[in-house]
């Protein structure tokens, strides 16, 4: 059983289980009229994500603000998927990274302003993190953009490979400092007075 703490919209709310942990609930209409405490009818949830850390709530969270529903749980669901059928443990913070990167590059391929990196090809060291990522990218352009680039397969890669690993104090470290390298960031923004627009949005 499942009782709402916080309904963050109609289709996505913050809950907590029988063994009081916080789990992050989707389902079309979950938390409509809801209201904290109120229990959540099973035939309404479609995904269940455990959040593990206070701060894997909170970059939840953030990432709600920015990134479609679609875009987050698509992704987690082949991080899930994947990294149990190769065994390939990853830290937490993939879940973020990768969404919000994805949905980075499909408004780049829709603005048509998309640009190919210039990783190398490392997938002889790393045959499974690449072998995950062209799977991944088939995932996506059968779910989200059927021309979703090749190069993605690299990049996507990457994200599995700097991921490796289940250390949560690495974990801690990395969203500890990629906060603080954002305040930084917002504070030069800030003191230029440059704003977010749709011709700068994708940089």
């Amino acid at each position: 059983m499942y009782r709402i703490v916080h309904p963050m919209n109609n289709n996505v709310a913050l809950a907590k289980n029988e063994h009081h942990e916080e789990v992050m609930l989707i389902g079309s209409g979950i938390a409509f009229n809801k209201k904290k405490g109120d229990v959540v009818l099973e035939s309404k949830i479609e995904k269940i994500f455990h959040l593990r850390t206070e701060e894997s709530k909170e970059n939840f969270v953030a990432l709600l603000k920015d990134v479609p529903l679609d875009f987050i749980t698509i992704t987690y669901d082949i991080i899930e998927s994947l990294s149990k059928k190769y065994n390939y443990p990853v830290q937490e913070y993939i879940y973020i990274t990768l969404a919000d990167h994805i949905y980075c590059a499909y408004q780049a391929v829709i603005q048509g302003n998309y640009k190919e990196s210039d990783l190398p090809d490392a997938s002889d060291k790393y045959p499974i993190p690449y072998q995950i990522s062209k799977e991944a990218v088939d995932i996506y352009r059968e779910r989200i953009l059927d021309s979703f680039p090749d190069d993605e397969i690299s990049r996507i890669a990457f994200h599995f490979i700097n991921a490796e690993g289940e250390n949560e104090v690495e974990v801690v470290e990395f969203i500890d400092k990629r906060k603080e390298i954002l305040k930084s960031v917002e504070n030069v923004l800030r003191n230029y007075e440059i704003q977010r627009t749709p011709e700068n949005n994708n940089f």
